[in-house]
């Protein structure tokens, strides 16, 4: 029971004005603003019982506008797909405001200088990964609670994933010993196979089941890691996944990273190629370049062109830990044009001050899955008034979420 007369702990009122990546922005009564953790959406007017510094939502009092019954039956407990009430078209809205508002107010940009937002063609369907916890005998997400929410199904994975979401459940469920906690579920571009990576230990009677499933439904692949310090196993098949974005081909780490949304992603290399063909490109280096998706592409017009990853693939890249910044070697080199795409953290101080005061492109490309550090990066960028803003556009790689690709374009200043 929740004690009435107790303003510290009574139950409060907030419509909800703002999403977060994991919580929703509430505004109260008395105009205080408050991140509340709940199955809520922009518009709604909530109850909610107050937390340390935030809240949990209770109750709706008064839904948004065009509210719409969430599809998935695990909406109420499972975070993921926090948008799911609300039609796509305001979703893309949602986003569009969250992309200009977060570099108005945090990054410091008076006129944003924004091209709109992408859309993906499918609502739902549109993942070529899924991430799952095991616990013995439950298969799942995490929750809000840090419990896991046991799941029959995921409407984001492509229907190759979903397949094997109840297989792998029933699998658990008869052998709740198995040892492991992880189950990584992913696809290629021509969705034609299935790789399923498992962490934590299976026995030898366990690793001839699943060596047997292979070809079962399109299993292409299967690994098992004990941990993530120790290398990938092979159970059966291969753990490398093909992948066709902008017209380069792409032999993919099982467990590396790659855009969830591949159909989508090809949008948005696509683009920033077109931008970068817009003006003079010249030498380019590109950070964060994983298996080059942006370096390939670029490389079709560029005068000379290098990627530095941590896990870099195969072409013209540079093994390198940017978190410590760029290699000297690399840093003394004139580069006219960099790209950068940062993990959700954004870019370390060191690695922004030597792009702003010692590279110095002519332009910069920052592409960004998190619209905060986007604009803390972008303010840093034009802090001493070198850069200027000239081009921002969005892409929703991730419906149903709160999240958003990004890209801008920065042009250093006469």
């Amino acid at each position: 029971m929740v004690d009435a007369d107790s303003s510290e702990h009574a139950a409060q009122t907030a419509r909800i004005v703002d999403m977060g990546d994991d919580r929703m922005l509430g505004v109260c009564e008395d105009g205080r603003r408050i991140w509340l953790e709940g199955a809520v959406v922009p518009g709604d007017v909530v109850s909610f019982q107050p937390e340390g510094k935030g809240g949990c939502v209770t109750r709706i009092l008064l839904p948004a506008e065009g509210r719409l019954d969430p599809p998935c039956p695990w909406f109420e407990s499972c975070p993921g797909c926090a948008l799911q009430p609300l039609p796509y078209t305001q979703q893309l809205e949602l986003k569009s405001s969250r992309v200009v508002e977060s570099l108005r107010r945090m990054g410091g940009v008076e006129k944003v200088p924004f091209g709109g937002i992408t859309g993906s063609d499918q609502a739902f369907g549109t993942r070529n990964k899924l991430d799952l916890t095991l616990a013995h005998d439950r298969l799942g997400y995490r929750g809000h609670d840090g419990g896991i929410v046991e799941i029959e199904d995921c409407m984001l994975g492509d229907s190759r994933l979903r397949e094997w979401i109840p297989r792998i459940r029933n699998w658990i469920q008869a052998e709740p010993d198995h040892g492991l906690h992880r189950c990584l579920l992913r696809t290629d571009s021509a969705r034609s196979g299935v790789w399923v990576m498992f962490r934590g230990s299976l026995s030898d009677t366990h690793r001839t089941y699943w060596a047997e499933q292979l070809g079962t439904s399109g299993l292409s692949g299967v690994g098992v890691q004990q941990d993530w310090t120790r290398p990938w196993q092979v159970i059966a098949g291969n753990l490398r996944i093909p992948f066709e974005l902008a017209g380069q081909h792409h032999d993919v780490e099982a467990d590396a990273f790659f855009q969830v949304n591949d159909v989508l992603a090809d949008t948005l290399v696509r683009s920033v190629i077109r931008r970068l063909k817009a003006g003079h490109v010249g030498s380019v280096l590109d950070l964060f370049c994983g298996t080059g998706a942006f370096t390939l592409p670029a490389a079709e017009s560029a005068d000379r062109v290098l990627g530095l990853d941590s896990r870099p693939g195969k072409g013209p890249f540079l093994k390198a830990d940017l978190r410590k910044g760029i290699p000297p070697k690399v840093l003394h080199t004139r580069w006219h044009t960099v790209i950068t795409d940062p993990p959700r953290s954004g870019m370390e101080q060191r690695l922004i001050r030597q792009l702003r005061d010692q590279v110095q492109p002519n332009r910069l490309l920052y592409i960004s899955c998190n619209p905060a550090t986007l604009a803390r990066d972008i303010k840093r960028l034009t802090a001493k008034g070198l850069y200027r803003l000239v081009h921002v556009e969005a892409f929703d790689l991730f419906p149903q979420t709160p999240h958003v690709e990004t890209c801008c374009e920065l042009e250093r200043n006469p």
